[in-house]
């Protein structure tokens, strides 16, 4: 099979078992594309990471637009976007339409294959995790790595950490991931990792300020306060770029703009063409095209923020009824695979158009609109970052940001670790066994441990282990109670 073959076949794949948000599937897609099939150097693999990471948009679509990128240019860029997107956006689609016959046994099911593709998510988190610190091999850098996992995932998992034990409680310093990226940016391009006695005390303080702002306690809820340390962050994040310019530093790589600009051409003209049955059909769809391209390239904070930009922009307006949204389309957004961006623009354009046509076949001629939209605005966003990153990626500032990115997301896998237990607790939850659910996911995970590291299957068997035996154990679990 070609390089075009093994990218469409291993980010449909991954589509498929998408579970747990877009930063669960950065080791899933790296043990794909570098270790099975070959298709891009790991080194290249944490620059489209990293871009990914800074960047709105969905982030697995974005992972593999960058992969897609590296092999076949501004077509692979759409060929990978397209793959990953497409099984979560499709059976969207398919479950928005049978909604109505779907009954609770197929539901329940779902949930309990869910636990074990959780389990298969959870064994690569921990795997990432673990082979970025043991690829260190300098002692002081190892433990600068460790210190900042451990930092990164304090900063982070409060929240998820509180779900998993019994109480209501609010957790002080929980951050969400795109407060977590502002400060590490802030401290590396401010710093350049060169410290003295004033960058330390000026790092130390903003850093805290911020913390205090941006966590979920919102021990500074001034919001004069918030944008002024916003402010102050910002000019000192660009003033450590400066001086790394004024080093000496010129653009490496000046043609990739023109790279960009065809990227976007490419992606503007591939939404322009699956609008069009949507617009020539029901030209006042346009309304639901741009607002959707906004909310796109207003998402950042992951799946669960964009429900909210998504609420704003299709819920507040009237496009969709709270009920549609709420009760129909974000449960299911929520518990099948994919990008939450992706599957939530498809679900708000098909219930727009069943709404204005009284069809099936209106519904998915504007789902259709929706899916390009959300393919459109993150490749797009996504190869203008990309662009500025090759352009002034030799910056100090850069290199130091590519050094230190896989500490950061693994750090921030504590976090999806922790997430996937508590989505089981829920579930679990739902049949009076949130307890046994969370020992089975466990004893699901050790087993297949111990498969792995004995036989060294491949991840589609290791998928296939984990779902027999989260069916089998889950329904069994039920039938006893």
């Amino acid at each position: 099979m070609n390089k075009n073959g093994r990218l469409f076949l291993s980010m449909f794949k991954i589509g498929m078992i998408g579970f747990g948000g877009g930063t669960a599937l950065i080791p899933v897609i790296e043990r794909t594309v570098i270790d099975e099939y070959g298709l891009v150097t790991k080194d290249d693999y944490d620059v489209d990471v990293m871009v990914a990471s800074i960047t709105p948009g969905a982030l697995p679509v974005e992972i593999s637009a960058g992969v897609g990128r590296r092999i076949k240019g501004s077509c692979g860029l759409l060929f990978g976007a397209i793959a990953m997107a497409l099984p979560g956006v499709m059976l969207t689609i398919l479950f928005t339409i049978l909604i109505g016959r779907i009954n609770d046994l197929l539901l329940k099911q779902i949930k309990f294959i869910a636990v074990g593709i959780y389990v298969f998510i959870g064994m690569h988190l921990t795997s990432y995790i673990s082979e970025t610190i043991k690829s260190i091999s300098n002692n002081e850098s190892k433990k600068k790595c460790i210190l900042l996992v451990i930092s990164v995932a304090i900063l982070v998992c409060g929240k998820n950490l509180y779900s998993i034990f019994p109480g209501d409680r609010t957790p002080v310093l929980a951050l969400n991931t795109l407060n977590v990226f502002a400060i590490t940016f802030f401290i590396l391009f401010f710093t350049r990792n060169r410290f003295n006695f004033v960058k330390i005390i000026v790092t130390v303080v903003c850093s805290s300020v911020f913390v205090l702002c941006y966590c979920t306690a919102g021990i500074i809820s001034n919001d004069f306060v918030k944008c002024s340390i916003d402010i102050v962050m910002i000019i000192l994040s660009v003033y450590g770029i400066l001086c790394d310019i004024k080093d000496g530093y010129e653009i490496s790589d000046k043609t990739r703009f023109i790279h960009t600009i065809k990227d976007i051409i490419l992606c503007i003209c591939f939404g322009i063409t699956l609008s069009l049955p949507a617009l020539i059909i029901f030209s006042s769809s346009i309304s639901f095209l741009l607002r959707g391209l906004l909310s796109a390239v207003m998402s950042f904070g992951g799946g669960d923020a964009y429900l909210t930009v998504a609420d704003g922009m299709f819920v507040d307006s009237g496009m969709v009824t709270k009920e549609e949204f709420y009760s129909m389309l974000a449960p299911l957004t929520n518990v099948l695979p994919g990008s939450i961006l992706c599957k939530t623009l498809s679900g708000v354009g098909y219930y727009i158009g069943i709404e204005i046509s009284g069809s099936v076949l209106g519904g998915l001629s504007v789902a259709l609109a929706g899916f390009a939209i959300s393919i459109v605005a993150s490749c797009s966003v996504f190869s203008l970052m990309t662009g500025l990153y090759e352009a002034f990626g030799n910056l100090n500032v850069f290199s130091e940001l590519k050094r230190w990115i896989r500490p950061i997301v693994s750090g921030l896998l504590v976090n999806v670790i922790l997430s996937l237990i508590v989505q089981v607790k829920h579930h679990g939850a739902e049949f009076g066994a949130e307890r046994e659910f969370i020992f089975l996911m466990v004893a699901i995970y050790l087993v297949n441990s111990l498969v792995v590291k004995k036989y060294r299957f491949r991840n589609e068997i290791i998928v296939g282990i984990s779902i027999i035996l989260s069916l089998a154990l889950c329904n069994l679990l039920v039938l006893c109670r």
